[in-house]
């Protein structure tokens, strides 16, 4: 009897791109021949098998190689060809949102049930460098039962990984080897380590050639037949395949230990890399997410075709620019050149079909009190009070204009800019729009007026010093630090010394996200640091009724700077603005913020979650927001971000990571131009209790202002579409299901509590039934409870729900 079997799995990792760009080089060379190579082995020796993942190269050998692709097929069905991964690509966990992810499973699972009638149960993500806490739930929800990994594995080869909501998948490190050349892997004294440790007969050993592709070689299957003839009867060696390695290792993974954390990362360079594709993913992100929610809406009122192959298309572009070499940005600059193309044409579709939506919806709302009005659009689901920027082409009579909300208040106005261009008159406008319903809409109603109005303006602004409702903020004269921020309704100081520092960092890392050469998880910065303090430019660049800036200009080193401080009448945060002419080698760039919290908690966001971490130093992935809060609970503070991934936090400064420079192997130093936005949430409380969430949300996601002429319509002025209760709840997406004309609703629980959730549609049609299904939309999880128009069910701590409605 064996005592142990060692489960040989021949696979090949190809690079969509890399130190190369997809077309031609991925698919000629890797493609093409990674696929000879394998079919070869496969057709020579009857008991090989090989593994490959990643919908691109399917298709590209379906497009270009399509004898090949016949081929696989044939092995494929005698289940010698195993399918793996069940994504669209072996994406990067850290930069795309919740919902990518799960585009990342249903692109993926849905091409290969089709293509090859195959669901996935293997994920497989070799070379990821950062795997988001929240996969197994949604890798389960997606049919996929079992993880190999290599990167951040805290220790274990084999263990069930448990995400915040309790799910669990079977996952693994497996050993790694190559039999091409002599002395060979000592595979006996790698199966008593693995089985020493875990209790478990069954080994995994991955072999194959990657990266530029490859796979084992001819030679190399002959070595491990030699191997194999030499350890029998001990030892069981055989080709096999991750699926059938994982079946027979979930029968013996009763003692396998569980882990109930995030998984370490490394390369964290990567997070930082090439920040233009990383702002573009975010605002490809957005605006499809935003652009579907719409869609759906004016498909329920007014029978519009849904776009869902435009939409689908774009979503490819997004989730192919998620791999990891490309989204980390180690990419070479061809390479970059063609994501860049990708995602510029992702944001070209989402922006017209949102335009199309948004018109369809709001020629059926009534606005016929006025000949000019703006429709503020509320993506989110609760209401919200937020800025609104709108441009307004402005009859030639008209000398200026005032703002009247759907119950007649007049609303404070900002105008920025008056201009004329072929020969029609334009007005750049801002205002505070309160109250905006929940994925809904509130209509503002614009008259002319002879003579400019006149607005109270509660905003003070005296020398360096800035003061609204909220804040009172101190601006260094000498420096153009901030010396202080004063939150006036907790009587607290939000800094502990000076803040908005900018830090330049000498970089001693390279492209492939190293801050040390050599070392994948060197996760400090440990070059000489220099805080910018060169003469400073200082200005108030804008003041009014709603805004007012003031804008630090500098010169450091090779580049500018322009920090613009940015605060508002009735918007609870402070915002900031940095516009960056980047001209720097092997530099990184940083902004700090001592916060004047004692006893710090720090909390930050994950894909669909949150996680509490270690104030240690290290660059560390987030999404959206950091919270550094009391322990006990009585104030904190958030750093909001849209399009920044990468954070450190020591004692209680909090340092967001802003650009690279490196030029090896890759030459990224991203030089050029870069604004970049983040916010500053003080708060009361912790960061459930002050709605962190949400207000990461605001500040990613803008009001949408469409501007209507006049004309009857059956909808009213100020209304929601769809609302959620209770807040912590958040429905991250609404789009048409993939293969029939439901609706479906994603949401999510945010603050890890279980909750009672309702879901209110007021649109003209009646709800016939409604279910949980799981992400691929294909399976009846729970039956929901229907009141009306109302949808009443339980959500778990951190649960992600697919809620698909059928209306009629």
């Amino acid at each position: 009897m064996n005592r142990w079997i060692i489960h040989i799995l021949p696979q090949s990792h190809i690079d969509i791109a890399w130190l190369w760009p997809y077309y031609p080089e991925t698919i000629y060379d890797c493609v093409k021949l990674t696929f000879m190579r394998a079919i070869d082995n496969l057709k020579m020796n009857e008991e090989y098998t090989f593994a490959q993942s990643q919908v691109p190269l399917y298709e590209a050998a379906k497009k270009y190689f399509p004898e090949i692709f016949d081929e696989i097929l044939k092995y494929i069905k005698n289940k010698r060809w195993d399918i793996v991964g069940g994504t669209y690509v072996e994406f990067e966990g850290a930069e795309p949102c919740g919902e990518s992810l799960v585009r990342q499973c249903l692109f993926g699972q849905k091409y290969f049930i089709k293509k090859f009638g195959v669901k996935v149960e293997v994920g497989w993500l070799p070379d990821s460098w950062t795997l988001p806490w929240q996969l197994p739930q949604i890798f389960r929800k997606s049919g996929i039962k079992y993880l190999l990994f290599f990167r951040g594995a805290k220790g274990e080869n084999i263990f069930w990984w448990e995400s915040p909501d309790g799910t669990r998948i079977l996952a693994c490190k497996p050993l790694r080897g190559s039999f091409t050349h002599r002395p060979f892997p000592d595979l006996e004294d790698m199966a008593f380590s693995i089985s020493q440790r875990y209790g478990v007969k069954n080994i995994p050993l991955i072999i194959g050639r990657g990266d530029h592709g490859g796979g084992p070689t001819y030679q190399e299957i002959q070595n491990i037949r030699e191997v194999r003839n030499y350890l029998k009867p001990k030892i069981k060696v055989c080709f096999s395949t991750p699926h059938r390695f994982f079946k027979a290792l979930l029968k013996e993974a009763d003692k396998i230990p569980v882990l109930k954390e995030e998984l370490d990362w490394e390369l964290v360079g990567d997070l930082v890399n090439c920040a233009k594709l990383k702002e573009e993913n975010s605002l490809s992100e957005i605006r499809l997410l935003v652009a579907e929610k719409f869609s759906s809406i004016a498909m329920i009122l007014k029978g519009t075709s849904y776009p869902q192959t435009e939409l689908n298309s774009a979503w490819e572009n997004v989730l192919f620019n998620q791999f990891h070499d490309i989204i980390g940005g180690s990419i070479v600059s061809s390479a970059q050149e063609f994501s860049h193309k990708l995602y510029k044409k992702a944001i070209k579709i989402s922006g017209e079909v949102l335009n199309v939506s948004l018109k369809d919806i709001s020629s059926m709302i009534d606005t016929s009190d006025s000949e000019l009005n703006i429709i503020v659009f509320n993506s989110l689901s609760w209401n919200r009070t937020d800025l609104v920027n709108v441009e307004l082409e402005i009859p030639e009579k008209w000398n200026s204009i005032r703002l009247l909300d759907p119950e007649g208040r007049e609303i404070s106005i900002q105008i920025i800019k008056r201009y004329k261009k072929d020969g029609k008159n334009y007005f750049k406008i801002i205002f505070i729009a309160e109250d905006v319903p929940s994925l809904g809409y509130k209509v503002y109603r614009v008259f002319p007026v002879r003579n400019e109005r006149q607005y109270i303006n509660t905003i003070k602004i005296t020398g360096e010093d800035i003061e609204n409702n909220f804040f009172k903020i101190k601006v260094s004269e000498e420096t153009g630090h901030i010396e202080s921020i004063f939150d006036k309704e907790n009587n607290v100081e939000v800094l502990d010394k000076r803040g908005n520092i900018l830090q330049l960092i000498e970089d001693l890392g390279d492209s492939e996200g190293r801050l040390v050469l050599g070392i994948n998880r060197s996760n400090r910065f440990i070059g000489y640091r220099w805080s910018i303090d060169s003469k400073e430019y200082i200005e108030i660049s804008e003041r009014g009724p709603v805004r007012a800036i003031l804008t630090i200009k500098r010169f450091f080193s090779n580049s500018t700077y322009i920090q613009r401080i940015i605060v508002y009448s009735n918007i609870r945060r402070i915002d900031f603005d940095l516009t960056v002419d980047w001209n720097e080698i092997h530099r990184a760039l940083k902004i700090l913020f001592p916060l004047n919290i004692v006893n710090p908690i720090l909390t930050v966001g994950i894909q669909y979650g949150s996680a509490d971490r270690v104030l240690n130093d290290e660059e560390q992935p987030f999404q959206k927001w950091i919270d550094i809060s009391e322990r006990d609970g009585s104030y904190g503070i958030a750093i909001l971000s849209d399009t920044k991934y990468s954070y450190s936090a020591k004692n209680n400064v909090i340092g967001l990571t802003l650009l690279r420079s490196p030029t090896r192997p890759a030459y990224n130093t991203d030089r050029g131009i870069h604004n970049i936005r983040y916010s500053i949430y003080p708060h009361r409380g912790g960061w459930k209790e002050s709605n962190v969430v949400q207000k990461s949300y605001e500040f990613k996601y803008p009001l949408i202002a469409y501007v209507e002429g006049r004309h009857k319509g059956l909808l009213p002025k100020n209304y929601s579409f769809i609302s959620i209760w209770p807040k912590n709840a958040i429905i991250e997406c609404i789009k048409k299901a993939e293969d029939d004309k439901d609706l479906i609703i994603r949401i999510y629980e945010c603050n890890g509590v279980k909750t009672r959730v309702q879901i209110t549609l007021n649109v003209n049609k009646t709800i016939k039934n409604a279910y949980k299904t799981n992400l691929l939309e294909n399976e009846v999880l729970e039956k929901i409870e229907i009141d009306g128009n109302k949808l009443n069910f339980l959500l778990n701590p951190y649960e992600i729900a697919t809620i698909k409605v059928k209306l009629c």
